[in-house]
C-alpha cells in the first residue's frame, strides 16, 4: 500500500513537483514486482510509457494487464498504442469512448512530441478527432478542449470562430477556446492588448477576472498594478473563490515581486502558492503559474537546471501547452548551452507551428533562426 499511494501521490501532483518518468514509475514497478495481479498499480506507468511513445514499455505493462485478465484495461493500452503509431482513427475512437480521460490524453501528447509531428499531420490529427466525433460526444467541453489546442498550434482564428460557436450556448467556455497563448506567456502584442478590452468590460468581483488582470498586468510589464487585483480576488468571501484558486493567486503574487525585481522573496511566495494545501488543482490556472515559475528559474543560471527540469516535465498531459513549451525548452536549452538538445526543441516547435497565423510570424521566424544557429553550429 505503501509503495502505490506514494506512486500515485507523486503522479498526480507532478504538475506541482515535476518529475522524470523513471521517478514517477519507480514505486508503481515496485508494487509490480510484489504482486503483479494488482493491476491498478500498472495504469500510470502505461500511460506513461504511451506519453514517451516506449512501445516496449507500453507492451510490457500491456503483458501484466493479460495475465491479469485486465480486459477493460488492455483495450484501452492496445487503442493508445495505435494511435502513437500514427492513427488518426483510433484517436478519434478513444476521444468518443473515453473523453478526456489520463490514456486520451497520454496518447495525444505522445503524438504531438513524436520526432515525425508536424504541422500538417498534427493539425490534421486533431481536425479528424474534433471534427469527427458522433452527435453524442460534441459537447460544449470538446469543443472548447479543441479551440484551447488549436490556440496552442497557433491557429488562433480558428480557435476564435470555435469560441463564437460556443459563446450562445456556453459563453463561460468560450474564453477557454481562445485564451491558450494568454495562459501561457505567448500572446502577440495584438492579443494582449485585444485580452485587455476584454478585461475591461469584465464583471467586477469576480475572482477569476482578477486573476485574468493580474496576469494581463504582469504580462504587459505593468506588476505594480498585479497586487491589487490579486488583493481583491483573494479577499473575497470563499463562496465566490474556488479552493483551487487559492494556489494560483499566490504564485502569481510570487511572480509579481519577481517582476518588480524581489526574485528570491518572489520565488518564495510562489513556493508557498505551490504548496497550498487543495489549492493548486491541475486547472489552467496553475498551468499559466506554474509555467511561469519554470521560466523565471531558466532564466537564471543558478536554477536553470531546475527550470529546465520543471518545463521538461511539468506539462505531459497539457496538450494545448506542450508546443508552445518547445519554444521555451530550446531557449533554456540554448542558455545552458545545450546545443542538441535546443535544436531538437525548437525544431519540434517550427515543425508543429508550420500553420501557425501570421500574427506569429516573429515568434515562429525567431524559433527558425536559432534552429538554423544551432544546426551551422553542430555542423562545424
Amino acid at each position: 500500500d505503501g509503495w502505490y499511494l506514494l506512486g500515485e501521490s507523486q503522479f498526480h501532483s507532478r504538475h506541482i513537483m515535476p518529475r522524470s518518468r523513471t521517478e514517477l514509475t519507480a514505486p508503481f514497478d515496485r508494487v509490480i514486482s510484489i504482486d503483479s495481479s494488482l493491476t491498478p498499480a500498472v495504469i500510470h506507468p502505461v500511460e506513461m510509457a504511451i506519453a514517451a511513445a516506449d512501445t516496449t514499455a507500453v507492451r510490457r505493462y500491456m503483458g501484466v494487464l493479460q495475465r491479469a485478465d485486465a480486459a477493460e484495461e488492455i483495450r484501452r493500452a492496445s487503442a493508445a498504442l495505435r494511435v502513437i503509431q500514427g492513427n488518426d482513427s483510433a484517436a478519434r475512437a478513444m476521444v468518443a469512448n473515453y473523453g478526456q480521460s489520463g490514456i486520451v490524453m497520454a496518447a495525444l501528447g505522445g503524438r504531438i512530441l513524436s520526432p515525425t509531428a508536424n504541422g500538417e499531420n498534427i493539425n490534421a490529427l486533431f481536425d479528424s478527432v474534433y471534427l469527427g466525433l458522433p452527435p453524442a460526444a460534441r459537447v460544449p467541453f470538446a469543443h472548447a478542449t479543441y479551440g484551447a489546442i488549436l490556440g496552442g498550434l497557433g491557429r488562433q482564428s480558428d480557435a476564435r470562430a470555435i469560441a463564437d460557436s460556443l459563446r450562445p450556448i456556453r459563453p463561460d467556455l468560450a474564453n477557454s477556446a481562445t485564451t491558450t497563448a494568454v495562459y501561457a506567456g505567448f500572446a502577440s502584442p495584438d492579443q494582449l492588448a485585444e485580452f485587455g478590452r476584454w478585461l475591461t468590460n469584465a464583471p467586477a468581483n469576480n475572482p477569476f477576472v482578477e486573476f485574468f488582470r493580474a496576469l494581463h498586468a504582469i504580462d504587459s510589464g505593468q506588476p505594480q498594478d498585479a497586487g491589487t487585483h490579486i488583493a481583491r480576488a483573494l479577499a473575497l468571501p470563499d463562496s465566490t473563490r474556488p479552493s483551487f484558486l487559492n494556489g494560483p493567486l499566490k504564485v502569481l503574487d510570487g511572480i509579481r515581486l519577481v517582476a518588480l525585481g524581489d526574485t528570491v522573496g518572489g520565488l518564495a511566495r510562489a513556493d508557498s502558492g505551490l504548496r497550498t494545501p487543495s489549492g493548486l488543482a491541475s486547472t489552467p490556472f496553475a498551468s499559466a503559474v506554474t509555467l511561469r515559475v519554470a521560466l523565471v528559474l531558466a532564466s537564471r543560471p543558478q536554477t536553470r537546471d531546475e527550470g529546465i527540469r520543471r518545463l521538461r516535465y511539468g506539462f505531459a498531459d497539457k496538450l494545448e501547452f506542450l508546443p508552445i513549451v518547445q519554444y521555451y525548452l530550446g531557449r533554456a536549452y540554448e542558455a545552458s548551452g545545450q546545443r542538441s538538445e535546443a535544436a531538437a526543441a525548437y525544431g519540434q516547435f517550427v515543425r508543429l507551428w508550420s500553420r501557425a497565423d501570421t500574427i506569429y510570424a516573429p515568434r515562429v521566424a525567431e524559433a527558425t533562426d536559432a534552429l538554423q544557429r544551432l544546426t551551422a553550429e553542430g555542423a562545424r
